[in-house]
């Protein structure tokens, strides 16, 4: 089944709550160049990247306005169709290009709708066209590694509610880093991190599916909230020698992944411009 219009059966057979919605006010949609770019979060960071970029709506500080900024394809049609990003297949581009979504939409819309809005811009700008399909997706299981699991007590972590606190902190750390490589001229920039102040091994496991483009389940059986703390260098980067995610998580936290193949829904990308139409 071939979608070129308001996804209606793509929506129902992922189950997808899809509500009777105007489109948006206005709205526009850029391609911006990698020489324009100004966030330095990598696009592959996990919801970190999302949290950054996808700002506004419904219950945000601006509800009748979205701005999202720098954010890939896969990123956009994850909020849209309410996906993990392992939900989604299409051609690489979609995880490299960035593009900036501005859109104004009336008082009173829901979230719900606010989305059936995105879905409908996406499909006409990037003159997309989609299907439903199972797709066997590789699926990690978390489990407690051979010589037992190493756990740090939780941190409270201090409580930030706007987003120039969150994009300052960011910075901080930028620099921090940058210090540091030259400090160790050999450090290289491609490693990645990301810390859980205070959380369950399940909310560990949803991070650790948000970089791995796939489900990942909590099968350690460990209750309660602890900190954790993971650093790694991706295979496909050329860096120095270090232990990729999965040495990394077993070597880091004595906690071990195993992977099995399991089929699940997916939203396939059949054609997609990447270029936006319109303006």
């Amino acid at each position: 089944m071939i979608i070129n219009t308001f996804p209606f059966m793509l929506a129902i057979s992922l189950g997808v709550p899809l509500m009777a919605a105007p489109p948006f006010i206005t709205a526009t949609v850029k391609h911006v160049a990698p020489e324009q770019a100004t966030i330095k979060i990598p696009l592959d960071a996990g919801e970190m990247a999302e949290q950054m970029r996808l700002q506004g709506g419904p219950g945000s500080k601006t509800p009748e306005q979205i701005n999202y900024k720098e954010a890939s394809l896969r990123m956009l049609l994850r909020r849209a169709y309410k996906l993990k990003p392992y939900q989604i297949s299409g051609p690489s581009w979609i995880d490299t290009e960035r593009y900036d979504v501005v859109a104004q939409m009336s008082p009173g819309t829901t979230w719900d709708q606010m989305l059936d809005m995105l879905q409908a811009l996406l499909i006409e700008r990037f003159q997309l066209q989609l299907h439903s399909s199972k797709k066997t997706l590789m699926v990690y299981h978390l489990t407690i590694a051979k010589g037992g699991a190493k756990l740090l007590p939780p941190v409270q972590p201090p409580f930030k509610t706007d987003a120039k606190q969150m994009v300052a902190e960011m910075r901080r750390k930028m620099e921090a880093n940058k210090e540091a490589m030259q400090r160790e001229p050999g450090r290289q920039s491609t490693s990645r991190s990301f810390g859980i102040p205070s959380g369950t091994t399940e909310k560990l496991a949803q991070t650790l599916s948000s970089y791995l483009f796939a489900p990942v389940r909590d099968d350690t059986k460990i209750e309660g909230l602890y900190a954790f703390r993971v650093e790694w260098v991706p295979e496909n980067r050329n860096a120095l020698p270090g232990p990729n995610l999965f040495m990394a998580v077993e070597e880091q936290l004595g906690l071990k992944l195993h992977s099995e193949e399991e089929a699940d829904e997916a939203l396939v990308i059949d054609r997609a411009e990447m270029e936006p139409v319109g303006k």
